[in-house]
C-alpha cells in the first residue's frame, strides 16, 4: 500500500512540476515611449506614385500626380498616371524641383518602376517602351 501511495504521490508532484514548466512567462507591457516628432510631410501636389531615395544627394525622387488614386468600396480602383517628376529634400520633405511629364519626358507617365543611380545622381523612370532619366541634383530631364 505504501508503494502505491508513493507512486501516486510522485506522479502528482511530477505532473505539477511539468505543468508549472509549461506555463508561459508573464506578459510584460511594452514600454511607454514619447511620440515621434514630425519633421515634415512629403505630399507633392497630390501624391507620390513612385519614389526612389538618392543617398548621394540626400534627395527623394518621386513621380507624382495631382490626383489621388480613388478606390470605391466595390469595383476596381481608378488608375492614376504621374504628371510630374518631383524632387524632394530627403530630410524635410520640402519640394526642391518639379519637372512636368510633357514633351520628351512624357514617356515617364507610363512608368512601371523608378530606379536611383547614386553614382551618376540620376533617377530612371522605366516604362514598357522607354527609359527616361532625371537628375537627382536639380530634377532636370537628362534623357
Amino acid at each position: 500500500m505504501a508503494v502505491v501511495l508513493t507512486i501516486i504521490g510522485s506522479a502528482v508532484i511530477a505532473h505539477a512540476l511539468v505543468e508549472r514548466a509549461r506555463q508561459a512567462q508573464a506578459v510584460v507591457a511594452a514600454p511607454t515611449l514619447p511620440a515621434l516628432p514630425v519633421v515634415a510631410v512629403a505630399h507633392p501636389e497630390a501624391g507620390a506614385l513612385f519614389t526612389a531615395y538618392d543617398p548621394a544627394t540626400g534627395n527623394l525622387a518621386t513621380l507624382a500626380s495631382q490626383r489621388e488614386p480613388f478606390c470605391p468600396p466595390v469595383g476596381a480602383c481608378q488608375s492614376v498616371r504621374p504628371d510630374a517628376f518631383v524632387l524632394l529634400n530627403g530630410a524635410t520633405g520640402q519640394p526642391r524641383a518639379r519637372t512636368p511629364l510633357t514633351g520628351d519626358a512624357s514617356n515617364a507617365a507610363d512608368t512601371l518602376l523608378l530606379l536611383d543611380d547614386a553614382a551618376r545622381q540620376r533617377a530612371y523612370a522605366i516604362s514598357p517602351d522607354a527609359m527616361t532619366s532625371f537628375s537627382t541634383v536639380n530634377g532636370a530631364l537628362v534623357g
